[in-house]
């Protein structure tokens, strides 16, 4: 398992449901327990947890 904590995304702090609609095997994307402005994305491995985070900056970037 990989583990990455990760810069939460300005938009996502308005709508969390969003986190739910990215659907990967074995990859969970939630909020960083120890800080509120981060996320943390498990995943089963390097390239799962690259997907996760192209696609939040995908998201960043089209101004959800």
């Amino acid at each position: 398992m990989v583990t990455r904590t990760v810069v939460r995304p300005v938009f996502i702090s308005a709508d969390q449901e969003i986190l739910g609609e990215y659907k990967a095997p074995g990859v969970a994307i939630a909020p960083a327990p120890e800080d509120a402005g981060k996320l943390r994305i498990t995943a089963p491995d390097e390239a799962a947890a690259d997907a996760a985070e192209i696609w939040l900056a995908e998201l960043d970037s089209a101004g959800h």
